[in-house]
């Protein structure tokens, strides 16, 4: 009777081990961008989130991610398998502490889009900014010289000429003013000295 119990216990012991070793932990939370949360006999970890066939989940691409990849042992009791476990990401050849980096199409975030001009539109944007800086430019200059040097105040307080063709047009119209008195008062004379002579 005592064996017996004691092989019962032992029994119940091993039963209860292989119960336990066959409990597999929650889901990692923060597994990177491309990958998600996976667990198994071999532990927690993250797989590469592969794009399937009908589409990526709202929010994310299918697009090449580059990925630190190592095998994991994912197998029980069942026997061993293996399956690609993330360690993390080795963009731009980053070397990876565990595991080989990898180009993987995953469903991931997408890329900010970059605001790249054509290289053409860019030119022709700057030929009309050059231009209208030109054109401005020598509006600029025509505008001072076209102001008269002498309009400007002069340091002791008088008013300079005015020049051009007001002034010219002034002197003509004054001398043919003149003209046209001694004219008539040459007449006058004429017509006198005509009736003198005819009484």
């Amino acid at each position: 009777m005592g064996r017996a119990l004691i092989a019962a216990c032992l029994l119940a012991l091993l039963l209860d081990g292989s119960a336990r070793a066959d409990v597999v932990q929650p889901e990692p939370k923060n597994c990177p961008d491309g990958t998600e949360g996976h667990t198994c006999h071999g532990g927690p970890h993250c797989r590469p989130a592969t794009c399937p066939a009908s589409g990526c989940p709202a929010g994310t691409t299918c697009r090449s991610v580059q990925l630190c990849i190592a095998k994991l042992n994912c197998g029980g009791m069942g026997g061993p398998y293996y399956v690609d476990s993330v360690k993390g990401t080795c963009a731009g050849g980053a070397p990876c502490a565990s595991g080989s980096c990898q180009a993987v199409q995953v469903c991931a975030s997408p890329l900010p889009v970059a605001d790249v001009t054509p290289p053409q539109a860019d030119a022709r944007r700057r030929d009309s900014v050059g231009a209208r800086d030109s054109v401005g430019a020598r509006d600029s200059v025509g505008a001072r010289d076209s102001v008269p040097r002498d309009s400007a105040p002069r340091t002791d307080g008088s008013t300079p000429p005015a020049r051009g063709c007001a002034c010219d047009l002034g002197d003509a119209a004054a001398g043919a003013t003149l003209a046209l008195l001694l004219g008539a008062l040459g007449l006058l004379v004429l017509v006198r000295g005509a009736r003198r002579s005819s009484r």
